[in-house]
């Protein structure tokens, strides 16, 4: 109930803004995030849009979805079968926008974004189990199965360039509060054997933590 709830709470800030914009609106700018292709914790396809409207305010949300999109044939991936969704809407405030002549969704700005993302998916490892029986320990390779919610905001700053084609190269960092809650839905409690990769690890705790997000989108305008 409570994700239907953060869902229906974002689709109403979206639809809201998009009429706010609506009627000023002249340019729309189509937008993907190429790093989230090669997200070594779940490949998925990011992509956005951005309402321009002919002052300093613009308003972009974003959407991604996590899909399976490399082969990986006799490999034991330390995380298989995410699923899930990404939500980002942001409002956006251009420096350079009041200047005269000035390419209005060009160069330096700040922003606002909020974000809700809700997945699930499977992290395995490489387990001592003791068998009592034959009194002796024996490894095996399995995977517990865990799910999160996360709702934040983000502070922004950024860059946005415009070619002489209609390509846009947007450039930003962030800092912000999530509320994070990573739950088992299926744990292993026997000890872990073999040390692995555990760099950008997807954490199973509840609580509210800083955020930091930064990145590139590609995108064209319209």
């Amino acid at each position: 109930m409570r994700i239907r709830l953060s869902v229906l709470f974002f689709l109403i800030v979206i639809l809201n803004s998009q009429n706010t914009f609506s009627q000023k609106a002249d340019k729309l700018i189509l937008k993907f995030a190429p790093l989230s292709l090669m997200d070594p914790y779940g490949e998925n396809i990011h992509l956005g849009s951005e309402f321009i409207s002919k002052g300093p305010l613009s308003f972009e949300t974003d959407f991604a979805t996590y899909i399976l999109i490399f082969d990986r044939d006799n490999e034991l991936p330390r995380i298989k079968d995410r699923i899930g969704i990404k939500i980002k809407p942001e409002i956006r405030y251009y420096l350079n926008s009041r200047k005269p002549k000035s390419v209005f969704y060009k160069g330096f700005y700040i922003a606002n974004e909020l974000y809700l993302i809700s997945d699930k998916f499977k992290r395995g490892d490489t387990y001592i189990h003791y068998d009592h029986a034959l009194d002796t320990n024996y490894l095996y390779h399995d995977y517990e199965k865990i799910k999160r919610f996360i709702i934040g905001d983000n502070f922004k700053i950024g860059y946005q360039s415009v070619t002489k084609i209609k390509l846009t190269f947007d450039y930003y960092f962030g800092l912000g509060l999530k509320y994070y809650n990573g739950s088992y839905d299926y744990e292993i409690t026997d000890p872990i054997c073999c040390p692995v990769m555990r760099l950008f690890e997807i954490p199973v705790y509840k609580g509210i933590r800083p955020n930091i997000t930064f990145g590139i989108k590609l995108g064209y305008a319209l």
